[in-house]
């Protein structure tokens, strides 16, 4: 496959090899060359498409911990609503306050 290709661009397999290897040299040349390699090597491959969706789990699982924070957030602030009827108007703006710290806490934990 790289070989067509590297022939489609009249480039000998010398030349690719020297690009390559002075490219590597640089961390994101070297992933850029792992990925490209990785089409005509299978355990290059499943190993580069394993990291890959390692770091889309990651990705997700934070995402999901930042969405589980915020809805918790706002679950508080639903119950703290229900129990201000009843208070003063400084009782309660204290809780707002509070409530908005909370929230805004919560937001830099996961964020």
């Amino acid at each position: 496959m790289v070989a067509k290709l590297l022939a489609k661009l009249d480039v000998t397999e010398e030349e690719f090899v020297a690009v390559c290897t002075k490219a590597s040299k640089d961390k994101k040349n070297k992933k850029d060359i792992r990925t490209l390699l990785s089409g005509t090597d299978f355990k290059l491959f499943r190993e580069v498409m394993h990291e890959e969706n390692k770091k889309l789990n990651d990705e997700a699982y934070e995402a999901l911990k930042h969405q589980q924070a915020l809805e918790a957030a706002k679950q508080k602030e639903r119950e703290m609503q229900r129990q201000r009827e009843g208070l003063t108007d400084k009782e309660q703006e204290e809780l707002n306050v509070a409530i908005q710290e909370s929230i805004e806490l919560e937001v830099q934990l996961c964020g």
